[in-house]
């Protein structure tokens, strides 16, 4: 439409007639309300997507951190492991 009138007071103002010309198009507080509606149910969809993802990389992440416990012990069984095999290849050597 080239010509759009938001019609928001009570009692309306714009006679819904206009809507017969061409290229005319009105809203009014029902319009308005309805879409306001849509955008709420839309935006409590996307939230309730949002909390599925954020319990998922809270669990993730929770893995994550727990994993980082066993860091330390890695690092002695490697330690541990290498001073076996400089000790060994020292007995194959000598």
């Amino acid at each position: 439409p080239d010509l759009m009138f938001f019609d928001i007071s009570v009692p309306r103002n714009v006679h819904p007639d206009v809507t017969e010309l061409e290229n005319v198009k009105l809203f009014n507080v029902d319009d308005l309300k309805a879409v306001v509606l849509y955008n709420q149910e839309s935006r409590k969809k996307i939230a309730k997507q949002v909390e599925i993802l954020l319990e998922q990389e809270l669990i993730a992440f929770e893995v994550w951190c727990r994993s980082l416990e066993a860091i330390p012990t890695i690092n002695k069984l490697r330690e541990k492991a290498e001073t076996i095999r400089v000790q060994e290849l020292q007995k194959a050597l000598s």
